[in-house]
């Protein structure tokens, strides 16, 4: 095969690929925890602004009340910032 080589543009390219690919980040359990909860409340907030939107689910656009449109949206940014922090310089 062309890319295994030695000498070759190809050759160096496989081997910077290889040695990308064999590093996996290792993180803490914490960090795993935050990155799932937070990718979780993304998840769950942006489904559930999108359904109220649709009116599937009730969500109150004027009152304070659980199902406001600015608390579920807050859920889906908190969740976005959690699963950025978790991830951290990665």
């Amino acid at each position: 095969m062309l890319s295994e080589q030695p000498g070759t543009g190809l050759w160096l390219v496989y081997q910077m690929m290889n040695l990308n690919m064999d590093k996996q980040p290792v993180r803490g359990p914490l960090r795993n925890w935050v990155i799932r909860a937070g990718i979780t409340l993304l998840v769950a907030g942006s489904l559930y602004l999108t359904f109220g939107l649709l009116g599937w689910f009730p969500l109150e656009l004027e009152t304070i009340a659980w199902n406001n449109i600015r608390i579920v949206s807050g859920v889906a940014i908190a969740g976005c910032l959690m699963a950025a922090i978790g991830y951290g310089d990665e």
